[in-house]
């Protein structure tokens, strides 16, 4: 039986790891006990990421690691679970994802690139036991989402022109899955090539298109949890990097898949 298409929709936002996080749903009893009640245990998990990993933060399981105060067998057993998923984005990606980086002190963990992504899909996981309800979840433009009626409205994304404030270079109409972005305007040179530990050029962007589930590094493969939990590869995800040319326009480079050297 088709549901019919629902209009009602509330929002919930709050400031975790340092970035806005917003959650919008769409369906029936937005105001009862059950839905605030999701949407609690959403922010609650980042609040827990944040805890986690954060190299921002002194009192992190990763920035006492790297300090060398906490074994890593002591850390939280969501550290552990997060370098392997590193682990399968550095051999997928041949080396270009990379969850260290050099420091004063040499090179040290740092599982960022993937973690944010990471943390918004299992958010979304959590967002998805609402059966009656579309979800739209954006943590600093890691974006995922669900309709689950196909005549209900899509969800609409605008992909931000990274050379022209307040301008987009896109606007997708999307049900389900995920979308990330990335780039110098807002952030600066936080992007890094790691086989020569330099910036990448300004005005570098990315954006993983929709269609599968958000990723959170600049080449990182799209991850589905198994049955028991265990996350499973897939090489499913696009990437497009958007550059500007010598006359002011944004060009894109797109790949499927795996990313080359």
């Amino acid at each position: 039986m088709t549901r019919a298409p629902v209009s009602a929709e509330r929002a919930w936002h709050a400031d975790i790891m340092g970035m806005p996080i917003s959650v919008l749903l769409r369906g029936p009893g937005l105001h009862t006990p059950t839905v605030q009640s999701c949407v609690d245990k959403v922010f609650g998990w980042l609040r827990r990421v944040d805890a986690v990993f954060s190299t921002y933060r002194a009192d992190s399981d990763v920035s006492r690691h790297r300090r060398g105060e906490l074994a890593l067998s002591a850390c939280d057993p969501l550290v552990p679970d997060v370098l392997e998923l590193c682990a399968q984005a550095a051999a997928a990606t041949e080396g270009w994802f990379d969850p260290q980086v050099m420091t004063s002190r040499g090179r040290a963990l740092d599982p960022t690139g993937i973690v944010k992504g990471w943390a918004v899909q299992r958010a979304g996981e959590l967002l998805s036991g609402l059966k009656e309800h579309d979800h739209y979840l954006n943590a600093a433009g890691d974006i995922t989402m669900i309709v689950r009626d196909h005549a209900a409205k899509p969800w609409r994304l605008g992909v931000a022109d990274p050379h022209v404030p307040a301008a987009l270079v896109d606007v997708v109409a999307w049900r389900n899955g995920g979308m990330a972005t990335s780039g110098t305007a807002a952030r600066g040179g936080h992007v890094y090539n790691p086989f020569t530990g330099r910036p990448a050029g300004a005005g570098l962007s990315r954006r993983r298109w929709p269609g599968t589930d958000v990723g959170g590094c600049l080449c990182h493969r799209s991850t589905r949890p198994r049955p028991g939990g265990a996350p499973v590869a897939r090489h499913t995800h696009r990437l497009r990097v958007l550059r500007r040319d010598r006359h002011g326009r944004t060009l894109a480079q797109q790949w499927m898949g795996r990313a080359a050297r």
